[in-house]
């Protein structure tokens, strides 16, 4: 590269000059108007993106709320659709922009003696960063400085934020979003890493077409190493969102690799104002329905059993009522293994066939919800209220449900082998069965109903928690031999 020289007093320009440099300005204008709506639109998406949490894919009624514009929309309307007005803006600035590269490609770096293009030219980063590139260009300070600061705004932010996109669609595990966002970013590092090489090529040979030479030594490697990028990226947000396909003739993916969605403490049911746990709720339901004081319940209780029969089962009729009232997304199929559901809300909720493999549900409220053919294996339960639950073939083998409320919950035709029953209310179950308490592991702390025999691997004291699991453990494992 030339040296900087000082432009020479009377230095006379190419008369032909001033039509390709106003050509220049034209075209300058133009990309940057649209390289500034990208930058726009690029900081708009990754402020919402990085916004969304995992429970706004879940909770009734989600929606995502735009900043500056302040409009609300689908979460998953905006990973559909933001991607792509992304993509396609990106895609249309560097179309455009060979153009540019063009225009310039056709003036010298230096047109004149001791003048420079890059003092002709419209300002801006971008064409002084090609025209760098040029043969003859002058070595301007800080030169690489706005190389990279080009490089980061026009070829790298737009994927960046892409793979924003595509890593924040894990939560609800929906393949198809996945693989509709993982799209988008695989199209934009092939159109972004095809105009850098053009953007090299034109301004350092002036030559446009490629030739065989060009195919065979830039185009076909990079086709080739875009292909393993979009395999990779396909694989993985397969396995992130499905966690793979699991069959007994194969297995594709790893499905230790699956996303655990975070819902702790979250609303997935809308919560009322007035909503109280079930005990709490009878109790005040009680009061009411007697007229007798607090204090003066539990009296009333010993004095009438018919009454109290009479008031737990309105009670229960009007507790259904609400349950089925409650509004919420309905989630039959789910995957939400691994989830951390901790002390979420839950009542009421639709999760036929859902697997929850593993996940974390301790103390989370799933009063009356529906868990037929739920996969609830290896997951942890304790402290969990499942009171009215419909658990029928539910797979709870391995679950730890210590001080679990089970109490009206249909077990019917659920597996409990090697389920962790201590502390566990059973004493209000007409479901469970023999079998099942069987193939489970209690002790002196398990309520069991009073048809029901404790089974001799039961021990009759009640150990600390520590204990409790070691012996658990180490039952399964002689269970297992």
């Amino acid at each position: 590269m030339a040296e900087v020289q000082a432009v020479e007093p009377g230095a006379e320009l190419p008369k032909e000059l001033d039509a390709k440099l106003a050509h220049i300005d034209a075209v300058s204008k133009n990309a940057r108007g649209t390289w500034l709506s990208l930058i726009a639109v690029l900081l708009f998406s990754a402020i919402t993106v990085a916004g969304v949490r995992d429970q706004d894919y879940f909770t009734y009624d989600s929606a995502l709320v735009l900043p500056v514009i302040s409009v609300s929309v689908p979460i998953k309307s905006f990973f559909y659709a933001g991607p792509l007005i992304v993509l396609g803006l990106y895609t249309y600035l560097h179309l455009y922009l060979i153009k540019l590269w063009r225009a310039l490609a056709t003036i010298d770096a230096q047109p004149a003696r001791g003048v420079w293009l890059d003092d002709l030219v419209f300002p801006w980063l971008i064409s002084d960063a090609a025209i760098f590139l040029k043969p003859g260009a002058p070595k301007r300070p800080f030169r690489w400085l706005t190389r990279l600061v080009s490089f980061s705004f026009l070829w790298a932010a737009a994927p960046l934020v892409l793979l924003l996109f595509w890593f924040r669609s894990f939560p609800p595990h929906d393949g198809w979003l996945t693989a509709w966002t993982g799209a988008m970013v695989a199209l934009s590092v092939l159109g972004g890493s095809i105009s850098h090489l053009l953007w090299h090529r034109i301004l350092r040979t002036g030559q446009e077409n490629s030739d065989r030479a060009f195919w065979a030594g830039q185009i076909k490697p990079l086709a080739l190493v875009w292909a393993i990028f979009s395999g990779v990226l396909l694989i993985e947000g397969w396995e992130k969102s499905t966690g793979g396909i699991q069959t007994e003739q194969f297995v594709l993916g790893d499905a230790d690799n699956f996303y655990p969605t975070h819902l702790y403490r979250a609303d997935i049911v809308e919560r009322p104002k007035d909503w109280l746990p079930y005990e709490e709720a009878l109790e005040e339901f009680k009061v009411k329905y007697s007229g007798v004081r607090r204090k003066d319940l539990e009296k009333a209780e010993h004095k009438d059993a018919d009454w109290v029969d009479a008031a737990e089962t309105a009670f229960r009729n009007q507790r259904k009522n609400l349950l089925s009232k409650l509004r919420a997304n309905d989630f039959p199929n789910a995957k939400l293994s691994k989830a951390n559901l901790k002390e979420a809300f839950l009542p009421g909720l639709d999760l036929f066939h859902a697997n929850i493999q593993g996940a974390d549900l301790s103390r989370a409220t799933m009063e009356g919800a529906d868990l037929r053919l739920a996969n609830l294996s290896g997951a942890n339960l304790s402290g969990a209220d499942l009171s009215g639950a419909d658990l029928y073939w539910a797979n709870l083998s391995g679950a730890d449900l210590s001080g679990a409320d089970l109490s009206g919950a249909d077990t019917s035709g659920g597996s409990f082998s090697g389920a962790l029953l201590v502390f566990a209310d059973l004493s209000v179950n007409d479901f469970v069965t023999q079998l099942q308490i069987n193939s489970a592991y209690g002790d002196g702390s398990t309520k069991l109903p009073r048809r029901l025999d404790r089974p001799q691997h039961w021990p009759e004291r009640v150990f600390i928690p520590s204990d409790v699991n070691k012996r658990w453990l180490a039952w399964r494992e002689d269970k297992d031999k």
